[in-house]
Order: C-alpha cells, then sequence, then structure tokens
C-alpha cells in the first residue's frame, strides 16, 4: 500500500448540517481558524447551509482539524479535542498548541514518535451563539452537550448532525487515546488531567503517566462514551479530560506532557479500533471478498441489480480462483428458478433492468443449451430498447431522468451486443448514453443526479463511472461511436480524480466537501478506475495511486461481519442540494452496499 496520509492534512470536520440560525461568529477564533487555512489540504466532514463571515470577502465554510503525521497504522495516535460545549477556551486552547508546532519545533519531535490530530472547535454555531447570548444580562447557559453516541439520524438531523460528525470521524480516524479539552475556572496550580470514573484506563501506565485523577462525568459524556461504545463498530477508544483555565493556558506543559506519554510507553498501547484497523488493513482482495461473501450475494428472490450485483462479483471471484464447484452451486441452487422457468423475471424498474446482468455473468460461464438459456433471459430485458419492428428507442425504459440510468440500462446493451454480435445493441447503448448526457451531464464532466438540481450526488456519478467502464469492456473498438464513448469514460474520471479527498473516499456529493465520505460511490468510482488501468483507457500512472488510496479508505471501513461505513440509503431525484446532504447514513449492514463492496473487492487489486 502507498503512504497514504500527506504529512500535514488539513481535515474540516463538524458542522452541523443546520439553517435555522443567522451565525454572528466570535471573530478571533474564526478569524484565526481562517488564517490557518491557506496552503494546506481542506476536507469536511459536514457544513452549514450558511457560512461564518470572517470580513466582507471571506467566509469559513469548514471547520478544520488538523492530523499531525504520516502512517498513523504504525505510530501512537493522539487525537485532543476542544469546544465540544462551545467553549471559546478551550478551541484557542487547541489553536495555541497548533501555532506551537509551527513555532517551537513540537512538530519535529512529534512526528518521530506519534501522529497528533488536534480538532479546534467542534461547532462554531454553539462559539457564536454563546458570544451573542453573553451580551445579554438575561442571557442563560444553555446546555449544548448533546450527548453520546448521538441519537437521531446521521447526518439528517439539525440538533444532533455535529455530534453525529464528531462521533463517525473519531470511529473512521481511530485514534490510540482522545484528550478532551475542558474550560474550567480552577487556577494554574490545579489539577489538569483527569480520568472518567470507570474507565478503562484505570491503574494503567498511561493514568500513572499523566497522574490522573478520578472525575464524575455524565454517563454520556464523550469521554466516557468513547471508551465503552464503539463509533464505527470498531471497537472502543480510550479517553481522558484536560481541563483548560480560561484566564491561563499551558499549552507548551500539554505538549511536554503528551510528548514524554509516549515517549515513556513504548510499545504505546493501541486502542481497540486502531487494532481492528490494522487487522482490516491486512486484507487482500480475496480476504475482504470471502468476508463479505459470508453475508451478501446468497439469494435472487427478485431480479434487480443489488442482489444481482453481489452474486456477479462470486461468479467473477470463482472463476478467477477456478473455483467451479461455487459456479455450479449459484447457478443451480440460485439462478435455477429462473433458468427453468419456474420464476420469471419482473422488469418495472431500471434497477430490474440491471439485474439482468447476473444472466449474462452466467452466460460467460457456460456452454451450449445452458448458455443460450441464460442470454434468452438477459434479453429480456435488454430488448426493451426496440420498437416492435426493431428500430431504436429514443432510451432505454425507466430512466426516470436519473443519471443512474446510464448503468440501470447501458451494460446490458453491451452484454448482448458482445454474447450475440448482434451490433443493433451496441447502436442503442449509444443512443441510450448520448440520451442520458443529455439531460444529467455537466459541463465540467460531472454528472448532476437529475434535471431538478445541479447537485453532483455521490452515487449519481458512481453509476455512470461503473456504468460506461462496463460498457468498455465489452464494446467493440472498430465500432464508429467507440471514441466517443472512450472519451466520454475519461473526461469523467478526469474530473471525479480531482475530488478524491486525502483519506481515499469521494463524497456524498462529489464536488461537497462538507457532505459526508460515501462507501457506494467509492467502491464503484474505484471499481471503473481500476477497470480503466487494467484495460489501458486511463494511465496507470495518474490513476494507480488514486486507487491504493481508496482501496485503503474502503478496506478501514468494512468490517469482518459485513458492517460498513456510510452508505447512503436509497435516493431517487431530489429536489435540490440540501436534500442530497440529509440523505441518512447507514452504519451496519446494507445489501446495496455489501454488493458495491464485492463488486470492488473482486476486480484485481493495482500493485
Amino acid at each position: 500500500m502507498m503512504r497514504w496520509m500527506s504529512r500535514i492534512l488539513l481535515l474540516a470536520v463538524l458542522l452541523s448540517l443546520t439553517n435555522t440560525l443567522a451565525i454572528a461568529a466570535e471573530p478571533s477564533l474564526i478569524e484565526t481558524l481562517a488564517t490557518m487555512q491557506p496552503n494546506r489540504v481542506k476536507l469536511a466532514i459536514g457544513k452549514t447551509e450558511q457560512s461564518y463571515q470572517v470580513a466582507d470577502d471571506q467566509t469559513l465554510d469548514v471547520i478544520p482539524a488538523w492530523v499531525i503525521g504520516e502512517e498513523h497504522v504504525i505510530l501512537p495516535h493522539i487525537m485532543v479535542i476542544g469546544g465540544i460545549e462551545g467553549e471559546q477556551a478551550t478551541s484557542q486552547f487547541a489553536l495555541d498548541v497548533l501555532d506551537r508546532f509551527s513555532n517551537q519545533n513540537y512538530e519535529r519531535q512529534f512526528l518521530q514518535h506519534c501522529i497528533l490530530t488536534v480538532v479546534p472547535a467542534v461547532d462554531l454555531q454553539r462559539i457564536a451563539d454563546h458570544r451573542q447570548k453573553q451580551k445579554s444580562k438575561s442571557w442563560k447557559r444553555d446546555s449544548y452537550t448533546v450527548g453520546y453516541p448521538p441519537k437521531g439520524t446521521a447526518y439528517s438531523d439539525p440538533k444532533t448532525a455535529t455530534q453525529h460528525y464528531l462521533w463517525r470521524f473519531i470511529g473512521t480516524e481511530a485514534p490510540d487515546l482522545v484528550i478532551v479539552l475542558r474550560a474550567t475556572d480552577a487556577k494554574r496550580d490545579a489539577q489538569k488531567w483527569h480520568l472518567p470514573k470507570g474507565s478503562s484506563l484505570t491503574d494503567s501506565a498511561i493514568a500513572n503517566a499523566l497522574k490522573t485523577k478520578p472525575i464524575e462525568l455524565p454517563p454520556s459524556h464523550l469521554a466516557v462514551q468513547l471508551d465503552q461504545a464503539s463509533p464505527v463498530l470498531s471497537g472502543s477508544i480510550p479517553a481522558v479530560v484536560y481541563d483548560v483555565s480560561k484566564s491561563f493556558q499551558p499549552t507548551a506543559g500539554f505538549l511536554d506532557d503528551v510528548l514524554h506519554l509516549v515517549k515513556q510507553n513504548r510499545p504505546f498501547p493501541k486502542s481497540r479500533a486502531h487494532q481492528t484497523v490494522m487487522k482490516r488493513l491486512k486484507r487482500s482482495p480475496l480476504d475482504l471478498s470471502e468476508q463479505l461473501g459470508q453475508h451478501y450475494g446468497n439469494k435472487l428472490d427478485r431480479v434487480q441489480y443489488i442482489p444481482a450485483l453481489a452474486l456477479v462479483a462470486k461468479l467473477r471471484i470463482a472463476s478467477r480462483t477456478k473455483n467451479f464447484e461455487e459456479i455450479a452451486r449459484i447457478k443451480q441452487e440460485i439462478l435455477k428458478p429462473y433458468f427453468d422457468g419456474t420464476k420469471k423475471p419482473v422488469i418495472k424498474s431500471g434497477s430490474d433492468l440491471a439485474g439482468h446482468l447476473i444472466f449474462t455473468e452466467a452466460a460467460r460461464l457456460s456452454e451450449g443449451k445452458e448458455r443460450e438459456r441464460f442470454i434468452e433471459l438477459a434479453k429480456g430485458a435488454a430488448d426493451l430498447g426496440f420498437h416492435a419492428d426493431g428500430s431504436l428507442k429514443e432510451s432505454m425504459p425507466f430512466h426516470n431522468e436519473m443519471s443512474d440510468a446510464i448503468f440501470m440500462g447501458g451494460p446490458i446493451l453491451a452484454e448482448l451486443g458482445d454474447l450475440t454480435k448482434d451490433f443493433r445493441y451496441f447502436d442503442m447503448c449509444v443512443k441510450h448514453v448520448r440520451f442520458m448526457q443529455k439531460l444529467c451531464l455537466r459541463e465540467d464532466n460531472l454528472y448532476r443526479h437529475s434535471p431538478l438540481d445541479e447537485a453532483a450526488w455521490g452515487r449519481g456519478n458512481g453509476f455512470p463511472a461503473l456504468g460506461m467502464a462496463w460498457i468498455l469492456t465489452r464494446f467493440p473498438k472498430d465500432h464508429p461511436e467507440y471514441p466517443f464513448m472512450l472519451k466520454s469514460f475519461k473526461d469523467h474520471m478526469q474530473a471525479l480524480a480531482k475530488h478524491q479527498d486525502p483519506m481515499g473516499m469521494w463524497h456524498q456529493v462529489i464536488d461537497e466537501p462538507g457532505s459526508y465520505r460515501e462507501m457506494t460511490s467509492t467502491c464503484m468510482i474505484t471499481l471503473a478506475m481500476t477497470q480503466g488501468v487494467w484495460h489501458g483507457w486511463i494511465e496507470m500512472k495518474d490513476y494507480a495511486p488514486k486507487i491504493d488510496l481508496a482501496w485503503h479508505g474502503i478496506n478501514t471501513r468494512i468490517g469482518e461481519d459485513g458492517t460498513l461505513v456510510n452508505v447512503c440509503t436509497g435516493t431517487g431525484k431530489q429536489k435540490d442540494l440540501t436534500a442530497y446532504f440529509h440523505r441518512k447514513a447507514i452504519l451496519g449492514r446494507d445489501d446495496r452496499g455489501g454488493a458495491m463492496a464485492m463488486m470492488f473487492a473482486a476486480e484485481p487489486a493495482i500493485k
């Protein structure tokens, strides 16, 4: 695997999705954050509908966190979090920590021993709101601690969106220790390091090195729940609390304590979450396929794309590993009712059209009459592109004006063209692609999901990426439209490449880094790029690093039990960008996500 993290990444983190308040931001903190942004890589896990005004011509859309280090899988990883209750003091303290890195050579010292992530402010809106209310004599401090694990749906509930972003961010980063900053009125010499009562670190070397004192915290406090729960189902993460005086900020002492802690505890104990990530990253694509196959691709109750793609992935893996028993089992146990006609495919949607790709895949692994029967089944979908007289329709049916339709209707036509050598299928495939591009292709070569809005939804670009790659694998190079099809694919890959983030992922809205990192779109885009490299449609030197980076991002987000992180729920046409931001992000098992992950893992990895 390539080294996946650049030396210093600016990860934009944790703005809630609410647009209900006009924000009057605390100038000093937000201006400081804004001045630290230039010349750094910016990612976002969430953003507000309204920006924080820094100056007349400058706004701050994201809250940053700095990850200082390189290979987080090897070195200990410490995460510092400020502002969880909108307190200015803890956020300023975190910024002072970052300032010392650049001005007093702490960065050089830390890079030898650990990785440090600093989240200066969890929620700028709360900081701004506090500041505004404090000006009023009647102001009463609100309790902004929503509690962890967050309740509600990620990420659509404005009341808990910020907490969901923080919770899942910590889980996917998988640090070994989280330090939660807490503002107090304590004096300079007061006890600063605390351990939640009942912590797994009680009587540990870490607790002794920091000279912690036990502290009673609410059961739903972040530091308590990180130690007890599992943010993204990968394991718990121990946490301590550090008190920040509102009148005195000894950041040098804080950094010295952290550095001493890491130096004196070698090897530094890895959190359960970190251990899980390390174990996941040791998996090969075949290992991952076998694990996923235990939970996905075991039935075909209806011929639709989700169960069909999981079965296609299983057939491809079985073919590559010469597991002929598995191929026979899938045909005889899962496909047999359709093969012998006791169960007939129902075609009422684009998903049903694409579901027939399981029959073309089975046909390629069959001979004689068995092959002919699978081709006949697949033609039931592909032939819907023709009128009764054999002429081409304007497009494949059931497209609903959505970019998904490039995948739903395109590959089945290309497959039948290749299997039957009837060029009419290729002609119809081109016509369908051109029709959908006229509706959905933007000038920047990303796809709007539908004409209702310009939003470049993640899966609304993953489907065209995978669809065009699939088409090109079957499309004849001597067809007069081959250059157009190839250029369409290459232009889209080039457009998508610009939007991969340093964690290897593509987002729920491709060109909106404030949206969440989305699993299925990343799987489809990466698979398309991998096929592009293998077939020579795009340059390996340009895309292999992106594929390796995506492999890292995807692999860390898939559990051995088939659980997945941030799979966008089923999504039709949405009326505006906000609606795409608010789509549910599934955490756990999901058939759609499992199928896409299996397709991704079934492709030989780029080395």
